[in-house]
């Protein structure tokens, strides 16, 4: 299983993840941002399944919170901009450099990658708004926290 993809943190630890709180954690994950039961985790006594974190949920979690910060975005469009910026098969920790959203609509969304800020800075140039997503930052500061929160769990 993929390290990005292996359930390790509780919704306290995506919290502190993603700077943000634990019922916000809870109220996104049961809107859809994250799915913490699809690893299919041991059922917990009179409560259900465990709900458990990947460190891609955690990205997801950390770019929605700045998405709602700084521009009040809706969570439905949150949710499908949070897939397309860490969508499995497509991010990995050594392509990550910066998306640039091209276009967000209810029902799509256009995102264009790019390996280094000076093309990116080119084709936000040539068009004349757009929103830049600095991927490989959240990447560093997300993977970097999670580390330590691993390390305090040993």
């Amino acid at each position: 299983m993929d390290l990005l993809d292996k359930p390790r943190f509780s919704a306290m630890d995506i919290a502190a993840l993603a700077r943000t709180d634990s019922v916000t954690v809870h109220t996104w994950t049961t809107r859809g941002l994250a799915n913490p039961y699809e690893a299919g985790l041991e059922t917990r006594r009179g409560r259900g399944l465990a709900r458990s974190y990947t460190l891609r949920d955690a990205l997801r979690f950390f770019l929605m919170a700045r998405l709602h910060e700084q521009y009040r975005l809706p969570l439905p469009q949150g949710i499908r901009i949070c897939a397309a910026v860490f969508k499995p098969g497509i991010f990995t920790p050594t392509n990550a450099a910066f998306q640039l959203l091209e276009f967000a609509t209810k029902d799509s969304i256009g995102t264009k990658w790019f390996k280094d800020l000076g093309s990116a800075a080119a084709q936000l140039a040539r068009q004349p708004l757009s929103t830049i997503v600095n991927v490989a930052n959240i990447w560093a500061e997300v993977s970097g926290r999670a580390e330590q929160i691993l390390q305090t769990k040993t």
